[in-house]
């Protein structure tokens, strides 16, 4: 089966959202926590099971049960390298520990990445033009930036104009 450029376009913007986005999520968080309880006594975020703990213990009632089950649990555990984006977004957009203090153009920036992800994880095409493509790279880009994160791998990702597997490779 040969891949279409739109379908490239498509699997780019996807490793960007699925791969790209938790990475730098988790730099947010961190950050955000980091913040607002580096003086307190269980200080900055090491992503250790204290720190999810007292994560958990800063959710009211009301806000756990915004949260789905399975993410607060895993998030509950402290390492953030298992929270997927949909737990990230959670913590960061809607939790009391971190979402009902957030800096509104921080919440602006990561609330238009979580619609990004969402345009990837809900739509029934998996083709985009290059102009499609563009629009959303340049977004993530513009944010990432404002938000200072990194912009290096997206950049690449965005750049890149094949498909590479080993399978080409031995080719």
């Amino acid at each position: 089966m040969e891949y279409s450029l739109e379908e490239l376009n498509f699997f780019r913007l996807c490793k960007i959202a699925l791969d790209v986005f938790p990475v730098e999520l988790r730099k947010i968080f961190k950050q955000e926590w980091d913040f607002r309880y580096s003086t307190m006594p269980g200080g900055k975020w090491q992503n250790t099971g204290q720190n999810g703990k007292d994560f958990y213990d800063e959710e009211t009632k009301g806000k756990k049960k915004l949260m789905k089950v399975q993410c607060l649990n895993t998030v509950r555990n402290g390492n953030t390298e298992e929270w997927d984006s949909t737990c990230l977004f959670s913590v960061i957009l809607y939790s009391n520990a971190i979402g009902s203090t957030l800096a509104p153009a921080v919440r602006a920036a990561v609330d238009d990445l979580r619609q990004v992800r969402n345009d990837v994880a809900h739509t029934t095409d998996t083709k985009l033009t290059d102009v499609e493509f563009q629009n959303y790279a340049t977004r993530v880009l513009n944010t990432f930036t404002s938000l200072g994160l990194s912009i290096n791998e997206t950049e690449d990702i965005k750049n890149q104009t094949s498909f590479p597997t080993e399978e080409l490779e031995n080719l």
